[in-house]
């Protein structure tokens, strides 16, 4: 025989325990839904902060490829006038000797606004290089902007020792860093998410 008021007690468990099973359920929907919002916010903050990453060195990748062919176009052009001013040559008889000296003028003249160009490209490399993030790349470009400036050096030095042996190698040296430098942007390009990247004007 039941109790009486046992069939109303029994009612009100029933439904509180119902309702106690339902909120438990939202609760833990929305500890879910929580947690999966949050992690697609760190996702979204870990692709924004790749893309920026790989746009910042997109862009001075391009930059130093930009740099080491300026320098690679006008560096043998100056390692030969260099070399032509600290030679001279001898002086011909008195009926062409103005016509050798303005020649000789205009060699040291063209000599001078190219060693400026190359003193440019070089400097904006030096600066350039140490913020490019690949370690292998940085040294190879460091290697040839160092190995240039030593050829430099040595071949506007007097004397009879001649560099003209190291400039093809040197030449050499600029170019397997320009290619590096090309390597790694083909590398970002082929990216299966490409950055955004804003082409500076020079």
């Amino acid at each position: 025989m039941d109790l009486p008021g046992a069939s109303g007690i029994w009612t009100v468990g029933s439904f509180l325990l119902g309702q106690g099973v339902i909120f438990g359920g939202v609760v833990l929907n929305n500890s879910a839904q929580a947690r999966r919002e949050r992690s697609a916010r760190n996702d979204d903050r870990q692709r924004v902060l790749n893309d920026r990453r790989e746009a910042f060195e997109l862009q001075h990748l391009m930059d130093v490829h930009g740099a080491l062919s300026a320098l690679l176009s006008v560096a043998q052009l100056h390692f030969v006038l260099q070399s032509s001013t600290i030679r001279g040559g001898e002086p011909p008889g008195e009926d062409e000797r103005a016509e050798w000296e303005l020649d000789q003028e205009a060699i040291a003249d063209r000599a001078a606004a190219v060693a400026e160009q190359v003193a440019e490209h070089a400097e904006q490399l030096k600066t350039l290089y140490e913020l490019l993030l690949q370690d292998q790349v940085r040294d190879k470009v460091r290697e040839a902007v160092h190995e240039f400036e030593d050829v430099e050096s040595a071949v506007i030095q007097p004397g009879p020792g001649s560099v003209s042996s190291r400039i093809p190698p040197l030449l050499g040296s600029i170019r397997q860093a320009r290619s590096m430098v090309a390597d790694r942007i083909r590398e970002i390009y082929a990216s299966p998410e490409l950055p955004a990247v804003t082409t500076r004007r020079r």
